[in-house]
């Protein structure tokens, strides 16, 4: 967000109000800011979270790291991975097998 958008946000009064509820929340309920922000986002129990630490492996690319953490750590079909990606199944397939033939050629 560019700053001249942010600025025109914090000069709107339903920003200054979504502040004070916020504040009041936190003071009333003694919440810190994590536990505010999952407060407030969106619930949906169809979500998959990926955590970001799994793209510190710079050995694979963003695509063949969620592929593996989604196959190998959730447990997911190829069918489940591709249609939450919306990619091919063959393309899940392929990607998580060039991960694992990499992974094998660096040990």
């Amino acid at each position: 967000m560019d700053s001249v958008k942010r600025e025109k946000i914090r000069e709107d009064s339903l920003y200054n109000a979504f502040q004070l509820i916020l504040k009041s929340l936190k003071e009333k309920h003694d919440l810190n800011s994590t536990e505010l922000i999952e407060l407030i986002s969106p619930q949906d129990k169809n979500a998959i979270t990926i955590p970001i630490q799994i793209l510190q492996n710079r050995q694979y690319g963003v695509l063949e790291s969620t592929v593996v953490y989604l196959k190998d750590e959730i447990g997911l079909k190829y069918s489940e991975i591709a249609r939450a990606l919306n990619r091919d199944d063959r393309t899940i397939w392929t990607v998580y097998n060039n991960a694992k033939k990499k992974n094998k050629r660096r040990k």
